[in-house]
């Protein structure tokens, strides 16, 4: 669903909230300002949503979406959800069913603007039920510790990706150890998301099929250098992988490599 103008969802925008019935919808993209229509759907109770991806990249478009309350537009069960740029101011207004399972969860922005509100949310509030593939890129990393995620939650992929020290700035001042990840099988941090590392604490039952640093600037692991040796706990790894210089803090990880048939 898409418009061009504004104008074309006047009388839609005039609507209460959560009154225009969509009933059980497979797939909802939206796109320009049809994005706004978002709060006006009501949805069925127990839908779920293939994919929900609304995409546009002007903040006319979300005018009567960031008026409304946080977790106030019910989308239920969604096994996809992508959010990118400007779209993400929308997340924490988005209210998911309680027995949710994620498939992909995908949030990515270049600009501190977009997730400034979210950042004042607090810690271990947003619901996004269990997930199977977390993909966190940019400032969206900066979203992981407000991230709710279950203790019996198992994921096969978690990928962070930042180019830079300021996108994780806030992570780097909490405590070591302080962001619950749980049981993951596939582990991939780029660049500088590798200094949030000590920040993630896992499952002390977690096996890691693989296990990938990949970082060529040294500032991104600058606070790991200043670490002990086999300080940050990794537990058992089937593959591991450290790229550019990854290398350099292989030594500070305490980890045992173990073969496919244990």
């Amino acid at each position: 669903m898409g418009a061009d103008l504004p104008g074309h969802l006047t009388e839609t925008h005039k609507t209460e909230n959560n009154t225009v019935w969509a009933g059980k919808v497979k797939r909802l993209e939206l796109s320009g300002c049809a994005v706004d229509m978002l709060p006006k759907l009501r949805l069925h109770d127990e839908n779920t949503v293939e994919e929900l991806v609304p995409r546009t990249g002007y903040l006319e478009h979300l005018t009567e979406t960031l008026k409304t309350e946080s977790k106030s537009i019910w989308v239920g069960k969604v096994r996809v959800l992508k959010l990118e740029g400007i779209v993400l101011r929308a997340f924490p207004k988005l209210r998911l069913h309680g027995e949710n399972v994620m498939e992909v969860l995908e949030l990515n922005t270049d600009r501190p603007e977009d997730f400034a509100e979210i950042l004042k949310e607090e810690n271990n509030s947003i619901w996004v039920g269990r997930v199977n593939r977390l993909r966190l890129e940019d400032n969206a990393v900066g979203i992981l510790p407000k991230l709710i995620i279950r203790e019996e939650n198992v994921m096969e992929w978690i990928e962070l990706l930042t180019g830079s020290y300021e996108e994780i700035s806030d992570i780097l001042r909490t405590e070591n150890n302080s962001l619950w990840i749980g049981k993951v099988r596939r582990l991939f941090l780029f660049y500088h998301a590798v200094g949030i590392l000590p920040k993630l604490r896992f499952h002390e039952e977690n096996v890691f099929e693989e296990f990938v640093l990949n970082v060529y600037d040294p500032k991104g692991i600058t606070e790991i250098l200043k670490t002990e040796n086999k300080s940050i706990w990794i537990g058992k790894v089937r593959k591991i992988e450290f790229k550019g210089c990854a290398e350099e803090i292989k030594n500070k990880l305490d980890f045992t490599l173990i073969t496919p048939d244990d």
